[in-house]
């Protein structure tokens, strides 16, 4: 896994990109990070799961409100995007867990 993922940061740094997206598991992640390169969360895993009779009003973050109407058009309890760190902090202040799925590989 390792070695699949320092060839194709060598192919993307000759193609002018620097990075690779990948999904890893936290060995190959600090085995990377011991090498020399930089690992940071891409995209996160967000758990839908909101309180009985929630509706979103006037005082919601935005973030909260599209999750909230996507989970309510989709029927899905997971959601998988790229947040900002406020992005990130109001979905926590708000009791939605957020766990990182994908790392950028520098």
């Amino acid at each position: 896994m390792v070695s699949q993922i320092k060839f194709n940061l060598r192919s993307a740094r000759s193609k002018k990109k620097g990075f690779v997206v990948a999904k890893t598991n936290s060995d190959v992640r600090e085995t990377l990070h011991d090498m020399g390169h930089k690992v940071e969360p891409h995209e996160y895993e967000i758990i839908l799961k909101f309180p009985r009779g929630f509706r979103p009003g006037k005082n919601t973050a935005h973030i909260v409100k599209d999750l909230y109407y996507y989970m309510v058009k989709n029927h899905k309890s997971k959601c998988f995007r790229h947040l900002s760190p406020s992005q990130k902090k109001a979905c926590r202040n708000f009791g939605l867990e957020v766990i990182p799925s994908s790392y950028k590989i520098y």
